[in-house]
């Protein structure tokens, strides 16, 4: 698989599971038959003590051309399952983020790929590295797996010298 669009699949609202076979049915019918799915990691919510723990999964798939077609697709399959608004920090019934597109870099203010704080998110580092342990991060220039060891580090408070 030369190109992946990777894919952070998250639910805390209603029928998690349920949710995250949703989202992955439904990008299966956009973008055709997964390339690769992580396990399903249980979580608590980022950020917020009081909120429901997540279920996450990483999907991969073929890299899609158009990046803006993706959101917006993407967006549209997270107000399909109930999702209302968007936001940092809110429950969500179903969350799907664009985490990478190949070897795509945007920065855009409604679109960012990499995702911005991907390298940052253990719930994300550690599916990926399930199924794309070396896939490189097209800015930091360092493997999923490199990237998760590094978080580790730092939540260990252990030096990390570069």
């Amino acid at each position: 698989m030369t190109q992946p669009l990777i894919f952070s699949l998250g639910s805390n609202l209603g029928d998690r599971m349920a949710n995250l076979l949703f989202g992955r049915m439904r990008l299966e019918e956009e973008f055709g038959p997964v390339n690769a799915a992580s396990f399903i990691l249980e979580n608590a919510a980022f950020g917020v003590a009081d909120h429901p723990p997540y279920l996450n999964q990483i999907l991969c798939f073929q890299f899609f051309q158009d990046i803006h077609k993706v959101l917006k697709i993407t967006n549209g399959i997270e107000a399909e399952s109930g999702r209302i608004g968007k936001g940092l920090l809110v429950p969500r019934t179903l969350d799907i983020d664009i985490i990478g597109a190949g070897n795509l870099v945007i920065n855009q203010s409604t679109l960012i790929v990499p995702h911005k704080s991907m390298h940052l998110r253990r719930f994300v580092l550690e599916p990926l590295c399930d199924i794309l342990p070396d896939w490189e991060h097209p800015v930091l220039k360092k493997t999923a797996s490199q990237l998760l060891s590094e978080l580790i580090k730092s939540e260990k408070g252990e030096i990390i010298l570069e």
